[in-house]
């Protein structure tokens, strides 16, 4: 069974890496950095085995919001609601107006 790889062309914009090195059947396959985010990147590192990658607080949280609203995939469209119990706060969501009302909540901009 003859195995193949194929490669595609590198992005003219993007540079090669100098991080890693690809070989198969004895044949360099070049690697390039891919851009995964529409967010900026603060960093990239090792540690470790684990590759990380830092966004800036503000960017994760505009993206985490637009995951949480959205009407189909998110907590908005999802009609399971925390259950309350004698041990549990009285809630700060506004039920008819289906908001936050006043409360302690952190909800502004992390810049």
């Amino acid at each position: 069974m003859k195995e193949s790889v194929k490669v595609y062309p590198i992005p003219k914009e993007e540079k090669l890496s100098n991080d890693f090195v690809m070989t198969v059947n004895g044949k360099n396959i070049p690697l390039h950095r891919a851009r995964v985010s529409a967010y900026p990147i603060l960093s990239e590192l090792m540690l470790g085995r684990c590759h990380l990658i830092l966004f800036k607080l503000s960017a994760y949280r505009q993206a985490y919001s637009r995951l949480l609203l959205n009407p189909v995939s998110g907590c908005k469209g999802c009609p399971v609601r925390p259950r309350q119990v004698k041990q549990s706060v009285i809630s700060d969501w506004d039920m008819e107006k289906d908001q936050l009302t006043s409360s302690d909540a952190f909800t502004g901009d992390y810049s």
